[in-house]
């Protein structure tokens, strides 16, 4: 029965992405085609996805280094066994864990995949993105990958960004990322959402990476120790805790960890879920003041950093 309808969420997620949604539509390198010629790139990158998931070669690594891989879910259950499918494919994940924050859903009925590496957390209560990091703490890892559960992201993309993690385990690295305008303490919200340089496909230095978190266990311990400092007024206009972070902005804390800026890598394109931006599944689109407490937190993340390090983000 779960064979029947993960075959029958495959088709469905297909006929959605032919919505033609911003997400994968609008970004380079295949923004500069006429729109149904975009549409058709997008299918046969959907489908050559689904093909190296289960009928491609595993992906391994020389190096005996693992990775844990963390993956979490609200409201896309029904990509979720793919992602998972796609994970591990990878020898060299040696642990992947399936956070669902969604207690209105228990994950193994979505899960049609059994693999001793892989284990489901269901939550009690709704957690946030920033909840990756309190599992990342309680594990002992050397190194982490947190995926957010809308990316379609391909085994060998997997192996190419641990490699580079691995090569530079000094600084976080991702896929997608932002460059602003100014210094950070001296930015705005319209610097924070309009004004900021979204890249993807590129390999270059940013100020903060988004949705992909290639990480060692020091990165890992550093957020932690930033969401305790910043649950003191020390740094900013009100005290901060796990909750603020969790629910608007982990990507901005956990780029500001190292005493380096993290680096975002081209590995070819990469499809988002047909409801990546959908409202009430999104984040950005739920949560109340969005931007505005994005950006006092990474204000405050900044400023613990250039304390710690001497370096400005």
């Amino acid at each position: 029965m779960k064979t029947i309808k993960n075959v029958l969420n495959i088709l469905k997620t297909g006929l959605l992405l032919l919505k033609g949604d911003t997400a994968n539509t609008a970004h380079f390198p295949i923004s500069k085609y006429p729109f149904a010629i975009r549409l058709i790139i997008i299918q046969g990158l959907y489908w050559r996805w689904i093909f190296n998931i289960f009928i491609g070669k595993k992906q391994s690594i020389t190096s005996d280094k693992k990775v844990t891989v963390i993956l979490q879910s609200y409201k896309r259950c029904e990509t979720i066994n793919e992602l998972a499918c796609s994970i591990l494919k990878c020898s060299f994940v040696e642990k992947l864990i399936i956070s669902n924050n969604n207690p209105e859903i228990i994950m193994e009925d979505w899960i049609n995949r059994s693999d001793p590496r892989m284990i489901l957390i269901n939550n009690s209560e709704r957690r946030g993105a920033g909840y990756r990091w309190i599992l990342a703490e309680k594990e002992n890892a050397e190194y982490f990958i947190a995926i957010d559960d809308d990316l379609f992201i391909s085994p060998k993309q997997i192996k190419a960004l641990f490699l580079n993690l691995i090569q530079d385990p000094d600084i976080p690295h991702g896929l997608f990322g932002s460059i602003f305008p100014k210094r950070i303490s001296d930015l705005n919200e319209d610097d924070v959402n309009k004004y900021r340089q979204y890249l993807s496909s590129v390999n270059s230095e940013v100020d903060a990476i988004h949705r992909i978190y290639a990480v060692t266990k020091a990165h890992a311990d550093t957020f932690i120790d930033y969401i305790k400092q910043m649950q003191s007024d020390a740094f900013g206009e009100k005290a901060l805790g796990i909750e603020d972070v969790e629910n608007v902005a982990d990507d901005m804390v956990i780029s500001c960890t190292s005493k380096y800026k993290p680096r975002i890598h081209y590995m070819g394109y990469i499809l988002s879920s047909p409801n990546c931006a959908t409202k009430g599944v999104a984040l950005f689109s739920t949560e109340k003041d969005f931007t505005k407490r994005r950006l006092m937190i990474l204000k405050v993340a900044a400023a613990i950093k250039y304390k710690k390090t001497g370096n400005e983000q």
